[in-house]
């Protein structure tokens, strides 16, 4: 495992545009600036649309509701972030990729490299927006974080896909065929408990999404094609 590793993702704003039909006499049969525009179809299970001359001062976003923070980072390659969640402190978790490129970036404060291929990435940014972790690993080959869940003890459960051959903790896992999907659990001390994947031999495979319950159980969501082998049996 290595640490101090950069990425580059994107907590996105989402702009929503509500495309709202003008409001004339030939369109509305009830339109006035302090009751909505209802279509002459609708009847009564009709939808109801209030134009734009009508939405209410309170509804309209300004600048005193748009606060908050946005950070970014990365290096000249392909970084991704590909799942976060929250844990019981508001601190942010966030797994992903960093890809090679010709020179490392950065992320908050720490600075990363890469081994080769993708690395996948760990990092823990808090409320206010401070990176205070980032931990990567990675071979020669591709390792990729996509999917996480914290369990009752805080231990983070990850999901996830890899080409060739990469160690997590004492388990050795090597892909079946170009990439096997994977799912792993890091504790709350910063070790891998254990491993286990599974794949076909001529596709790609990966893991897209996971939870755990309240007994420690893991569920998983991952694609394969043709035939797989999981956990000794074949699919």
């Amino acid at each position: 495992m290595k640490t101090n590793r950069m990425m580059y993702w994107g907590v996105g704003a989402i702009a929503l545009m509500l495309l709202l039909p003008a409001c004339d006499d030939h369109e509305c049969s009830a339109c006035t600036d302090s009751a909505p525009c209802v279509l002459p179809d609708a009847g009564s299970g009709g939808d109801t649309i209030m134009p734009d001359a009508v939405v209410p001062d309170a509804m309209k976003p300004d600048a005193g509701q748009l606060q908050g923070w946005a950070i970014k980072g990365g290096g000249d390659g392909l970084d991704h972030s590909h799942a976060m969640i929250l844990d019981a402190s508001g601190n942010l978790i966030l797994v992903g990729k960093v890809n090679k490129g010709t020179a490392a970036g950065k992320f908050g404060s720490f600075t990363i490299a890469n081994a080769g291929g993708d690395d996948a990435l760990i990092a823990r940014v808090t409320s206010a927006g401070q990176v205070t972790d980032v931990t990567t690993l990675g071979t020669k080959d591709n390792e990729v974080f996509s999917a996480l869940s914290l369990d009752a003890s805080k231990n983070l459960v990850i999901g996830g896909y890899l080409t060739g051959s990469a160690s997590f903790g004492s388990t050795k896992i090597t892909s079946n065929g170009f990439s096997d999907f994977l799912v792993t659990r890091l504790n709350s001390s910063g070790k891998y408990d254990w491993a286990i994947s599974g794949g076909s031999k001529t596709n790609s495979d990966y893991a897209k999404s996971l939870a755990v319950d309240a007994s420690g159980n893991v569920y998983l969501g991952a694609t394969f094609a043709d035939t797989m082998t999981f956990n000794g049996k074949t699919y």
